[in-house]
Parts: structure tokens; sequence; C-alpha cells
């Protein structure tokens, strides 16, 4: 290969100017897929560029000086970082090498209120109906009430007698299957939030379950 007598070939292949030492340029390692940097001094050493022995830089900003960078230089613009950060990304221990600096003053509670956050609750207003209704003793299963999701409570009377009414907190009473037996006069309250179907048998088709069921309609 020909080569231009006005210019020299470093010992690492490089060119410059002959008979002009040549400024110390970093290059990658040829082959090395760029993995390597390596830095060439002025005497024509060769360096291996690493955290031990990093890349030397000089200068005064453009003035031609030895002065480093002030910080307030280094922080003007935002230092591009790229990167395959999927197979050679920084790890944990790099990201947590230097500590975020956070303010030492702790937030008041006039700025912790300063903004309050807002909170929508929808609140139904309930109107309370009380309904009686009568249903006639008999030997045979009846319902009393169908179930009802805005049943608050419930109360029944047994005006008979002498007739017993078993009243059942389901469906289909009998003289075995029941709740509770109301004797001629009792009286008797469904637990509050039972909403299910009440059915009931007597022991003689006499007198009559009184019954009063209270509702909650939101308004």
């Amino acid at each position: 290969m020909e080569v231009d007598p006005n210019t020299q070939i470093g010992p690492n292949g490089e060119r410059y100017p002959s008979g002009q030492t040549p400024n110390p340029v970093p290059y990658k390692s040829p082959g090395a897929g760029g993995q390597t940097i390596y830095f060439e001094e002025a005497d024509g050493s060769v360096s291996v560029v690493s955290i031990a022995d990093p890349l030397p830089v000089t200068g005064g900003g453009g003035g031609g000086g030895t002065t480093g960078l002030t910080d307030t230089q280094l922080r003007a613009t935002p230092v591009a970082v790229t990167g395959d950060f999927a197979s050679d990304g920084l790890t944990n221990t790099e990201l947590r090498a230097t500590a975020v600096p956070v303010s030492s003053s702790a937030i008041t509670d006039t700025q912790l209120r300063a903004s309050a956050v807002p909170v929508s609750i929808a609140v139904a207003t309930p109107t309370n109906t009380g309904t009686t209704t009568s249903v006639a003793n008999a030997i045979a299963n009846v319902t009393l009430k169908a179930a009802n999701a805005n049943r608050k409570g419930l109360m029944i009377y047994n005006d008979a007698t002498g007739a017993t009414l078993s009243i059942k907190l389901g469906a289909t009473a009998s003289a075995t299957s029941f709740t509770v037996k109301l004797v001629a006069g009792a009286y008797y309250e469904v637990p509050y939030g039972y909403t299910g179907i009440i059915d009931a048998i007597a022991s003689a088709a006499e007198g009559n379950a009184r019954i009063t069921e209270l509702t909650a309609v939101a308004a």
C-alpha cells in the first residue's frame, strides 16, 4: 500500500501529519467489537482506559488552559447516555454508588395540607317505610313475606287464640323444619340483615300472622 510521504502512521495504524507529535487520541481495539478502549500517550505508549486508569481530559472550556471544567459547565448540557442496557445495563451497585441528595428541610403540616385531596362518596339517603300485611294461619305451608333486598326489619305477631305458628327463615316450613314457634299472642322480630323469604305453618287454621316490614329505599 502506498503511503503519503507527508503522513506518519502511528504504532496502531493511526495517521497524522509528518513531523507533528500526535495529540493523545483514544481508539477502539480492532476486531474487539469496540469493547476495549485504548489511549495513545504523547510519547507513543499505549494504555487501556479503565476505572483505575481513566481517559485524561484537559482544557479550560476552550481557552487552551489546563484548568478542568467547572461543575456549572459540566451541568450546562445533559450528557447523552447510549448503550444496550437490556444486555449490558448498569448494575444495582453502580446505580447506588452515588446517593441522590435530598433536602434536609422536612415538609411542614401546612405544605402537606396545601392541596386538599378530593373525595367523592355517593351517599344514599334512605326513606324508611313500614308496611303491614296479614296472612291467615294454615296447617299447610304459607309464605309470610317474599325476599326483599330493601328490608331493614320485620316483625310478626300471632293473633290466634290457641294455634301455634311455626316460622321459618327460609322456604317451606313444617312441624320439623322451622326457625321459631309463636304461641297464641306471641311476637317475633326477624334478625336485622335477613332479607330472604319467610314461610310459616300453624298447628290449626285459626287466627292470623300480623306482619310489619320495614324497608329503606334510596331517595
